[in-house]
């Protein structure tokens, strides 16, 4: 019994040392690659510089821009993360050598659906969804969805001029621009591309307003953070953050009102029924084309 205590013991510190090692190790990188950068906490990487002084990110790297020059490399937690300033060098990256960076960082959390859109996909995979959306995009698309850009714009002009008379009378001429372009972008982008009807600019209780701000506050929260620092513990928080965050309350309205939104819409185009035009419906269109020209779209 005593031998089996004593192997368990060995065992755990040759895995402990061995971790231990990986880490230093990994934080030495930028060393060796003879890179300036700021030191890295053995626990958080340059994490507490970056969000845990009370400056902004852009603030501190403009610090670490004087220190160590146009071209420096940090640690978001154990993600070694190169900032590049210089000119020429940004062209040989995304010009002469842009085959070798193809894609973006993995996601630190993954969430279904996020790991399906552009921001999660990789590869190949991401070539076939981005060829696929972008007609939706073009300036003649766009142009399509104005109506519904400006139906939210008039409303944004009719609050300020509502605010600015009860401001005249009661002397209070201050308005929160903030608030108000917050929810026009809630209102823009819910309607030109979530097919959703959202009063986010009148109305700061809305259910869906919530959650999106609820979701864009805790996008560096604590799960986040965690899953940063400690990468073996990612999984688990993404299942805290999809359970209890506010990812799963958002997600879940997107997805219940986009899937009800396109069985209307499949509904009204069987019985030759006028459909509103936004982004939703163009990828829908561009899914139907897709299929008659024999392309396969997951």
């Amino acid at each position: 019994m005593c031998l089996q205590v004593y192997l368990a013991l060995v065992f755990l510190t040759l895995i402990l040392s061995y971790m231990i090692y990986e880490r230093i190790r990994l934080f030495q990188l930028f060393t060796r690659l003879g890179i300036p950068g700021p030191c890295p906490n053995f626990f958080v990487g340059n994490m507490m510089e970056l969000m845990g002084n009370g400056k902004l990110v852009t603030d501190v790297m403009a610090e670490w821009e004087a220190q160590f020059g146009l071209v420096y490399g940090y640690f978001r937690g154990t993600r070694a993360t190169l900032v590049v300033r210089d000119s020429e060098l940004i062209k040989d990256i995304l010009v002469r050598n842009s085959s070798e960076f193809i894609n973006r960082p993995h996601m630190v959390i993954t969430v279904p659906p996020l790991a399906s859109t552009l921001v999660g996909l990789r590869g190949q995979r991401w070539k076939e969804v981005r060829t696929y959306l972008s007609p939706t995009f073009s300036s003649a698309k766009i142009k399509q969805m104005l109506p519904i850009m400006s139906n939210c714009v008039q409303t944004t002009v009719e609050i300020l001029k509502e605010k600015c008379k009860s401001g005249g009378d009661s002397g209070d001429d201050v308005v929160d621009a903030h608030r108000l372009f917050q929810g026009l972008a809630c209102d823009v982008i819910s309607g030109c591309a979530l097919a959703m009807k959202v009063n986010a600019q009148r109305d700061e209780n809305d259910r869906f307003f919530r959650a999106v701000r609820g979701f864009l506050d805790n996008a560096m929260g604590p799960f986040v953070k965690i899953a940063l620092c400690f990468p073996l513990l990612a999984s688990m928080m993404g299942w805290a953050l999809e359970t209890f965050g506010y990812s799963h309350e958002m997600t879940k309205m997107i997805m219940e009102n986009v899937q009800t939104a396109m069985k209307m819409r499949r509904d009204k185009h069987s019985t030759s029924g006028s459909v509103p035009v936004d982004a939703l419906q163009l990828m829908m269109d561009a899914r139907d084309c897709s299929k008659c020209l024999g392309l396969h779209f997951r």
